[in-house]
């Protein structure tokens, strides 16, 4: 299966992934971002869906991108992961991912089971558009780590 990776201070890149023995893709997905897995869908819903360690703050993994609010999560009335208080507008800071994130997508069957699939180009080129700049994370960090020192020293 196709996916996307956005390493921390790396362009986009796709990869080929194998499901496991079991024909589960959970495991080369852990793999990819060094652990457990949580689903990122606040930008897009489910397409593409995107992967992060779910624990990545705590094991000091590098900040790797900013995520902005768009006009989807406007209208559903997001809360701001900086305050978790004021509704995000689009352009927003929403908040930022650290460590590799995955995308894929899939499609869903006829029972309602989600069936993994490549990434489109279409998804790709969406990701191109939203996650551009490679140091946005690390660059939000440091301005909110400059921003919690100027307050200290004040």
């Amino acid at each position: 299966m196709k996916v996307a990776v956005m390493e921390p201070m790396e362009e986009i890149r796709t990869i080929d992934i194998e499901p496991d023995e079991s024909g589960s893709y959970l495991k080369p997905l852990q793999g990819l971002v060094g652990g457990l897995i949580e689903p990122v869908d606040v930008l897009y819903g489910d397409k593409p869906l995107l992967w992060v360690n779910d624990n990545g703050i705590a094991e000091g993994l590098m900040p790797s991108r900013t995520v902005y609010a768009n006009e989807r999560m406007e209208k559903m009335g997001y809360l701001s992961m900086m305050d978790m208080e004021t509704p995000v507008k689009k352009g927003d800071l929403y908040t930022i991912l650290y460590g590799p994130i995955v995308a894929c997508s899939y499609d869903v069957d006829d029972q309602g089971e989600r069936i993994l699939r490549d990434i489109s180009d279409e998804e790709l080129c969406q990701l191109e558009e939203d996650f551009w700049d490679s140091h946005s994370g690390i660059n939000t960090s440091l301005k909110f780590w400059l921003i919690n020192q100027m307050r200290k020293g004040a």
